[in-house]
This record gives structure tokens, sequence and C-alpha cells, in this order.
């Protein structure tokens, strides 16, 4: 009966052990599933190791909504009068996305590449995605902050 007791606490712990890394990147893409709904402002790209500031009143904002769904707006032309962003256009779509087993996300938009969304902090940043080949862009990365109004 003891060798029975040890034999089941030993296939239990190993069982634990077995698991723990697909449940630590469930519970990463979950987390990051929450945290992302909201809408976000692309602050910065970095193209080829060059940062580039995006203007106040210009920019990328990509919107993700509970249903796994979402809409990108792009601002242009927009100039800041009086603390005020006035003038300008924009124009945008909807977009899809998932979580992934790595703790990470996708974003499908029909439009342009995909792309994969990773938590830095209270910042997100996006790689795109070549369509064609499936490899992800390590030297363009959008960083977006989460807009509170």
């Amino acid at each position: 009966m003891k060798k029975f007791k040890i034999l089941t606490l030993i296939i239990i712990t190993i069982l634990s052990f077995s698991c723990s890394s697909s449940d630590d990147n469930e519970t990463a893409s979950n987390q990051l599933l929450t945290e992302i709904v909201g809408k976000w402002k692309n602050y910065q790209r970095i193209q080829n190791g060059q940062v580039i500031d995006v203007e106040e009143c210009n920019g990328e904002y990509f919107i993700f909504y509970e249903d796994l769904s979402g809409s990108y707006d792009v601002v242009a032309g927009s100039t800041l009068n009086n603390g005020e962003c006035t003038g300008g256009s924009s124009g945008g779509f909807g977009f899809n996305y998932e979580a992934l087993s790595n703790g990470t996300l996708n974003i499908y938009i029909s439009v342009i590449d995909a792309y994969i969304v990773n938590k830095d902090g209270n910042d997100i940043y996006l790689n795109p995605i070549d369509e064609d080949s499936g490899e992800i862009d390590a030297n363009t990365k959008l960083l977006l902050r989460k807009v509170t109004n």
C-alpha cells in the first residue's frame, strides 16, 4: 500500500510539471486577451533599427473588442491647434484576432499583412507577418499605447 501511495504521488508530480508550460502559455494568452480590449494608438515605429516618432494628432489606431474583432483607423494630415487636433483625414477597416498558444495574439487584416502582437509592460507592439512566407518581420515594429479617453 505504501508503494502505491508513493507511485501515485510520483505520477501526480510528473503530470503537474509536464502540464505547467502549456498552462502558463494559456494563462498568458488569456491575460493578454483581457488586457488588450480597448483603443490603442501607434506612437512609434521602428524600421530597421531607426526609431520614428508618430505625431500626436496622426497615427494608426487599433480598437480591440471582447468578441475577438476589432477596427483599424489611420489618421493623417491633422495638426495640433490650441491643444486640439484639427483637419486631416481618416480611413479604416475591421479585423479579427486570436490568441496563440505561446502567449501572443495574431491580428488578421484583409487589406494588409497580419500582425503578431506582444505585450511589453503597458505597451503592446506589433510585428508584421509576411502573407506569403508566414515569417515575422523582426525589423519592423509598431509600438502602441492604450488610449484612456
